[in-house]
């Protein structure tokens, strides 16, 4: 069997499949969006924490708490 065929007969079985597959798709993307998201927002938060902290302490010599 050639490529070419072999790929109209995936396309025939799957056709009726496709609804399903794309909402599947859809939900598992928003999902990973929602987490990626919370996962970059935490790191952010945590590298602007750092930051500040190295920051306070390069200008006035003293930890963030004091700062």
């Amino acid at each position: 069997m050639d490529i070419p065929q072999l790929a109209a007969e995936v396309a025939k079985f799957l056709a009726p499949f496709l609804p399903y597959l794309i909402a599947g798709t859809k939900a598992a993307a928003d999902e990973a969006g929602k987490q990626f998201g919370k996962a970059a927002w935490d790191q952010a938060a945590r590298l602007a924490v750092n930051g500040f902290a190295r920051a306070c302490f390069h200008f006035h010599g003293v930890s963030s708490a004091t700062c």
